[in-house]
């Protein structure tokens, strides 16, 4: 990937690194809570994994501004597609990118991860014992932590947040079923038995199974402390409670953040002290807005406006963003034309990806095409690259459908974002090839969020990106029944033996083989079809530096964002 400028990394947290308990496998990370910190991390760090295709954000030492800068008090930031609902961590409208941006900057976890280096380090956590069989994580909290309301943090949070996360949540089903709906915090927490408060700055996590990714579980954003007497006292504003380096001072739902910097943050205080988080739908005019000045960091600005306009400026710089869930077509099992294998095979073998890529992405410069038939996150660890792709034939694909139920049906197939239209409108002339006729239904994210819901009959395809993170046991959400980001009601019993069998094993060759096993048989049923992987470029104004590229698509850190004036 051609990039104009690298960006500046300020790193918040000095890396502390011990081995917690050594498990064997280039693939366990180093989750130590002690010991001497790095400088920098490495010119060109390996990401983990035993395979991980795409290209890289540039990964540079960090660079503070000069002593002597003058910096910008407020930076204004255009956050891409998809707008903020709502700033809750522990809602189901909360999972899109754009949400777990803004909780890096109002909330803390227990740890900090860093995927580009496999490394877990301290963060309200000071430091933490993990047992041989990794079912008890017992942490020191630290003892200097405020929430944004002025409430002291203490062990006792950590176990709220835990306990307000497992309630059960209810959504009304298209036939007025009652059906329970997943958060990805409930996910992460899911797997704690019992959190016993062993004093005011000790917590003992206690798990029902074995789990050798809960440590670095923790370190996504479903992990974020939230004070339970600031959601007592209003619901509406208390889950913006937090800990972190900025405090919300300004929300409107689906439109604008404003962030103010905490000046009373343990850790590193931020450079800038206001940012102002922008959700603009049209994409010229997010181009005119960086073109005025109006803004200093921009997501999904139009393809030929960032290789036309921005690329050859020096006063901006481009930067690498590659959305590691990649986009796919999700049919629902439950259906009983988009639940025939033999249907989703013939959309398979009509799908050409190459055009898909060109015209969504400008030119499909920053599209990576899949090109295996494995349905997991390209960053995800175990990936196996080794299962074939179903290659593009119409005569296949015809064959295929011939042996289904499909009898000349509309088939609706779901889209929110611009991007995904479309895909879905290419997609459609696509299957016409082979006499499927497809109905495009636009509609808002939370909306395909629930129309796609585990459990929900009322969907039939949708255009949607899959939501795998770095590690492996983040693919029991998409693929494991009832989990949250299970978009297809996928529910194979072999899958989920091998699930329970993969989360729980410390042998990291026994886990490589497992989840590699997973995707072999999940290939075979065919839920998703994936399309490619999208490198959204990242237009900012040059001077910006101190932002934390991701090694997922929802990993960005602004914490420490500024801007030089010239």
């Amino acid at each position: 990937m051609k990039t104009r400028k690298l960006l500046a990394i300020v790193l918040t947290l000095a890396l502390t690194l011990v081995l917690a308990a050594a498990c064997g496998g280039n693939d366990q990370p180093d989750t130590s809570s002690g010991g001497p910190a790095p400088t920098a991390p490495p010119a060109s760090p390996e990401p983990p994994g035993p395979s991980s295709p795409g290209s890289t954000p540039s990964n540079v030492p960090p660079e503070p501004p000069p002593p002597e800068a003058r910096l910008l008090d407020t930076i204004v930031h255009q956050i891409g597609s998809q707008p903020i609902a709502v700033l809750n961590p522990l809602t189901p409208g909360s999972n899109s990118a754009p949400h777990h941006w803004a909780f890096v900057m109002m909330f803390d976890r227990l740890v900090e991860v860093d995927h580009w280096n496999n490394t877990v380090s301290p963060a309200l956590a000071t430091g933490w014992d993990i047992s041989d069989n990794f079912t008890k994580f017992t942490f020191d909290l630290r003892d200097d932590v405020v929430f944004h309301n002025g409430a002291k943090f203490t062990a006792q949070d950590v176990a709220d947040t835990i306990r307000m996360a497992m309630r059960p949540l209810e959504t009304q089903g298209p036939s007025g079923e009652i059906r329970p709906f997943g958060t990805l915090a409930r996910e992460l927490w899911s797997v704690v038995m019992e959190a016993n408060v062993l004093g005011e700055y000790r917590i003992e996590l206690l798990l029902a199974e074995p789990d050798t990714d809960f440590i670095m579980d923790l370190g996504h954003t479903a992990g974020s402390i939230l004070n339970m007497a600031a959601i007592v006292e209003n619901d509406q504003t208390g889950p913006m409670i937090g800990t972190g380096a900025y405090k919300v001072v300004g929300f409107e739902s689906n439109n604008s953040v404003e962030f103010l910097r905490n000046d009373d943050y343990w850790g590193v205080a931020p450079l800038t002290e206001r940012q102002i988080w922008r959700f603009t739908p049209e994409m010229p005019v997010r181009t005119v807005m960086m073109q005025n000045g109006e803004s200093h960091f921009a997501q999904s600005l139009p393809v030929t406006d960032t290789e036309a306009i921005f690329e050859p400026d020096p006063a901006y710089g481009i930067m690498s963003n590659l959305l590691g869930g990649g986009f796919g077509i999700f049919f629902n099992l439950n259906d009983p034309i988009t639940g025939d294998v033999n249907f989703r095979k013939a959309v398979a073998a009509a799908v050409d990806r190459a055009p898909i890529g060109m015209f969504v992405e400008g030119g499909g410069r920053w599209a990576i095409l899949e090109e295996t038939g494995t349905f997991w996150g390209m960053r995800t660890r175990f990936r196996n690259n080794d299962i074939p792709i179903i290659p593009r034939d119409l005569d296949t694909a015809k064959a295929y459908l011939a042996e289904s139920s499909y009898n000349g049906e509309t088939v609706s197939m779901a889209a929110a974002t611009i991007h995904q239209v479309q895909m879905a409108n290419i997609l459609q002339e696509q299957l016409r090839e082979i006499g499927i006729t497809i109905s495009i239904d636009q509609m808002e994210m939370l909306a395909m969020n629930d129309l796609m819901a585990y459990g929900n009959n009322a969907g039939q395809m949708a255009v949607m990106m899959g939501q795998m993170k770095a590690t492996a046991n983040s693919s029991k959400g998409s693929l494991y029944p009832e989990a949250g980001n299970n978009k297809v009601n996928y529910n194979n019993p072999e899958v989920t033996a091998l699930f329970d069998r993969a989360v729980v094993s410390t042998d990291q060759a026994e886990r490589e083989r497992l989840f590699k096993e997973i995707q072999v048989l999940v290939a075979e049923d065919l839920p998703v079809v994936m399309l490619y992987y999208r490198d959204n470029p990242i237009v900012f104004v040059s001077g910006l530096g101190g932002v934390v590229p991701p090694y997922e698509s929802d990993g960005w850190d602004l914490r420490n964002a500024y801007v030089v004036v010239d």
